[in-house]
């Protein structure tokens, strides 16, 4: 399945998924192609807030 660009409407990231991109729309809405994460962090790094818990 062709992966779409996303439009101006469109959402760039939610709840820490980045959307690359759009896989389908009908009906009842749209399907998104969603990436956990960031490309800026490397495999195993924390963000400064995953460090930052209550003990």
């Amino acid at each position: 399945m062709p992966v779409r660009p996303l439009t101006s409407r469109d959402p760039v990231q939610i709840s820490g998924y980045r959307l690359p991109g759009r896989l389908g729309e009908g009906g009842q809405g749209v399907v998104y192609l969603a990436e956990y994460g960031s490309d800026e962090q490397e495999p195993g790094e924390q963000s400064p807030e995953a460090q930052e818990r209550p003990g």
